[in-house]
């Protein structure tokens, strides 16, 4: 294989390695068509301290060209193709605005075993030092990865990803400007605008989409990659929708030792009730551990608000966990949601159904409003289960799944 640096300048050796990418593995190519380039002579400084290698912000391809030119000394790989893989799958597997309140060094660490997993299962040749994906972790997601990493934090592992040759400060925040609807440039490129993180997220996920769609045409799509996929283009039904079927009003036998009052006091008629009275019980658990962000526990509770309000003749005992139960009281449509609630710590839900069979109660349901990253217990309740997942989520073993909407990240 020739050797780029001697004939090329390094801009032009990304041009054409991003071409390559398209030959070789077309679903790669097609997505770093929209990153635009921006090369740098030397390493610089980023909000996070001195930046020497690649990254990217989810507009642009940023790199330094001593790097580019290192990776160009192993003739025998492409390195430079496999970096330029890896920072695609940065942006579109939306590590760009995923972060949200987590540790930007432990995050970078935990997406970095994601997708360099994904890119080694496809053959991509990736630099020696890169960080590479524990055993036992190969079914987590990211932000499950990043809270193994939160609990028992390796700093060998740190210090060592910190001066590897890709770094651990690759995913840098969405900029703010430079980017609009992603359509109508044929060249790929953003257009002018505003940018938040909830727009770089349906921007990346069309994208991602129509990519995977290419590379199925092809019979191409990397492993991996069709699944995720796959959940994107699975329709998710309005969880209240899913909720008001388990909580519907039941008819109840005829209850003849509580008479109707209506005939008895007009009448003088004694008989029993045609429906049972009977105010069924409803759980609302919501998770306040560490994955979860203050946005996403804000929707939670303004969620609880609307349950409270939709069903006043329920009593709904809500319970607030981590990975233990710091509270299980009953509300009313009267009652303020709290605004402070205690956790923050790991996600544990085997406490909670432990709690509500220890109470006695068989409740018509139990709604879990969390990011499903937790120990769940072997078996299913007797009772129906509506787990409410943020976007970024683990699914549970049992129960009916919904996914709230993507909320603009702060």
């Amino acid at each position: 294989m020739a050797n780029l640096s001697v004939q090329f300048s390094v801009d032009e050796i990304i041009r054409i390695k991003k071409a390559a990418l398209l030959t070789k593995y077309p679903f790669f190519g097609l997505l770093i068509a929209y990153l635009r380039s921006e090369g740098h002579p030397s390493a610089w400084f980023t909000g996070r301290g001195l930046f020497p290698t690649m990254a990217t912000d989810g507009v642009r391809l940023l790199y330094v060209h001593e790097f580019v030119r290192e990776l160009q000394q192993d003739l025998a790989r492409d390195l430079v193709l496999g970096v330029l893989a890896h920072e695609t799958m940065h942006a579109a597997l939306g590590h760009v605005w995923r972060r949200q309140h987590r540790d930007p060094l432990l995050f970078n660490i935990a997406v970095d075993m994601v997708t360099n997993f994904i890119l080694t299962q496809n053959q991509v040749d990736l630099p020696d030092d890169c960080v590479k994906m524990p055993n036992g972790l190969e079914k987590l997601s990211e932000e499950e990865i990043y809270e193994r990493l939160r609990k028992k934090v390796n700093r060998a592992l740190v210090n060592a990803v910190a001066q590897s040759s890709l770094g651990a400060g690759d995913v840098l925040p969405p900029p703010m400007s430079g980017v609009g609807s992603g359509q109508g440039d044929p060249n790929g490129q953003p257009g002018h605008g505003a940018t938040t993180g909830a727009d770089l997220a349906k921007i990346w996920k069309d994208r991602l989409i129509r990519a995977a769609q290419v590379a199925k045409s092809q019979g191409r799509c990397p492993a991996g990659i069709s699944e995720i996929v796959d959940d994107l283009l699975r329709p998710q039904q309005d969880w209240r929708t899913l909720l008001a079927l388990f909580v519907q009003p039941h008819a109840y036998d005829h209850d003849w030792l509580r008479p109707d009052r209506r005939l008895l006091g007009a009448y003088g008629l004694y008989l029993p009730t045609l429906f049972g009275e009977k105010v069924e019980d409803l759980v609302v658990a919501i998770d306040t551990s560490g994955s979860i962000s203050s946005d996403e526990l804000r929707t939670f509770m303004s969620e609880l608000r609307g349950i409270l309000q939709a069903y006043p003749h329920m009593h709904v005992y809500l319970v607030t966990c981590d990975a233990q139960v710091y509270a299980f009281e009953e509300l009313t449509s009267q009652d303020p949601a709290p605004t402070e609630v205690q956790g923050r710590g790991g996600t544990d839900f085997r406490p909670v159904f432990e709690e509500v069979e220890k109470r006695g109660l068989l409740p018509s349901s139990a709604v879990f409003l969390t990011d499903g990253m937790g120990d769940y217990p072997d078996e299913a309740p007797p009772y129906p289960v509506l787990w409410v997942l943020t976007p970024n989520h683990r699914q549970p073993p049992f129960g009916t799944v919904t996914v709230l909407a993507e909320t603009p990240a702060t």
